[in-house]
Formats: structure tokens, sequence, C-alpha cells
């Protein structure tokens, strides 16, 4: 992992990592918070955002809704730690145009799902799972 320098990060690793009643909080903060002490650049999209808002402003089975106002100052601070990728045709032109790769589920026991970045799509496919 430490050869890698650009990583996508999905909307199930972001809403674990900042979600402290979040099941597998502590392996994916911890995961975040080393790749950013290597230096690693991370990139979200707007998608991402936008499923985050979603799921961190109505109940799940582990927490209650997070208040609104509280949640829009998570985006904040994602912006300034992420870098942000517009719409799907954009993400998927960075994805191609960097050797990336893809943090996108958690299983328990199990660590981090790698899939390899975009270059070969039609072989590999990037799953996520609900949270």
């Amino acid at each position: 992992m430490t050869n890698v320098r650009h990583i996508f990060v999905d909307t199930n690793v972001l809403t674990r990592a900042t979600m402290n009643a979040a099941p597998l909080h502590h392996e994916a903060r911890a995961l975040l918070d080393k790749l950013w002490d290597e230096s690693t650049e991370l990139y979200i999209s707007h998608q991402v955002i936008r499923e985050y808002v979603a799921n961190a402003t109505r109940p799940q089975t582990y927490s209650p809704a997070l208040p609104v106002d509280a949640v829009l100052e998570q985006v904040e601070d994602f912006r300034k730690s992420f870098h942000i990728l517009p719409g799907s045709p954009a993400v998927l032109s960075k994805l191609q145009g960097k050797r990336m790769k893809i943090f996108s589920r958690f299983n328990k026991g199990h660590g981090v799902s790698q899939g390899r970045s975009a270059l070969r799509l039609d072989r590999k496919k990037i799953c996520t799972e609900p949270l």
C-alpha cells in the first residue's frame, strides 16, 4: 500500500471512518489516518458526498440521524481533506488516468477490499456493500 499515491475512498469507508458508532469505525479511521500520514492523495466524488449526507442524516441501525448542520460541517472538512472529483464521467476519467486503488468496502475480519482502479473495468467490478 505504501507505493500507492492515489486512492479513491468510497461512501462506505468514509461513513465508517467519520461516524463514531458505525461498525468498523476504528479500522476505517485508522486506515484513513495512515494514508494521510503517508501523504497519499485521497479522492472522493460529489456522488460520495451526496451518499454520505443521505446516510448521515437518516437513522441507521447503529446511530440516530445526525443534525444537518453537523453533517454540512463534515462536508466542509471533506473539501479540505480530499480531492473532490466532479460528476461520473470525470470520476471515471480521473480513475483511468491514474493508477489509483479504490477502497470500497470493509468485511468484518477481512480488512479492506481493494478493487483495482478502473483501468480494466471489463475485467474487474468495483463492488460496495450497503451499511
